[in-house]
């Protein structure tokens, strides 16, 4: 009898499987490597400022996925706007380099706040008096470290304010205020202010 030889027949794989495999070979790393988002809305109501909302939003990624010695870096922004017309923003970020070798950092903010100030403790927020105050301004921060070995490192940090704080004259003159402050009042915020820029 004539032996007959059986062949194995190979294995049919599905292109489109083929494709996603080779994917997420080529993506380089798990989700870990890729980065993570964060999102933080935040509800607020105060008797100074209103109410509104807080919010920031950020992500930390690494900038070399082979690095595995470097922290991960960050980027982010933040604010806050309330139905007085405060109105904040700040945008920042810190970087991580050359397996930590290299530290940048630098930040970006500015705002106007708009604060009805009652005094201090529970007894002067109940009498319901209180002063309309503005803060206007902005500022810049900066860093750089270079690192000489595990834990050490040596750099320089700049930054820059530019911040001002008056009477909010628009709310004293809108005809929503029952109670105007006295004179004093007015010397007194002045003299404050003029310490804090002095400072």
């Amino acid at each position: 009898a004539e032996a007959q030889a059986t062949k194995t027949q190979p294995t049919q794989q599905n292109p489109v499987q083929t494709e996603i495999d080779k994917a997420k070979k080529n993506s380089g790393g798990s989700d870990a490597q890729k980065g993570e988002r964060h999102i933080a809305p935040i509800p607020t109501n105060s008797a100074a400022i209103g109410a509104g909302l807080e919010w920031a939003v950020g992500r930390l990624f690494p900038i070399n996925k082979k690095d595995s010695i470097s922290p991960k870096s960050a980027v982010g922004a933040g604010g806050i706007f309330t139905n007085n017309g405060s109105r904040a923003i700040a945008l920042g970020g810190r970087v991580y380099l050359k397996e930590d070798k290299y530290r940048i950092a630098t930040v970006f903010g500015t705002a106007t706040i708009n604060a009805d100030i009652y005094g201090v403790g529970k007894l002067a927020g109940d009498r319901g008096i209180y002063i309309p105050l503005k803060f206007e301004g902005g500022g810049f921060l900066g860093e750089f470290l270079y690192g000489l070995k595990k834990g050490v490192f040596i750099g320089a940090k700049g930054q820059y304010r530019n911040i001002t704080m008056s009477l909010n004259q628009e709310k004293l003159d809108s005809s929503d205020i029952t109670f105007q402050p006295p004179e004093q009042i007015a010397e007194v915020i002045d003299e404050i202010r003029n310490q804090l820029l002095s400072q």
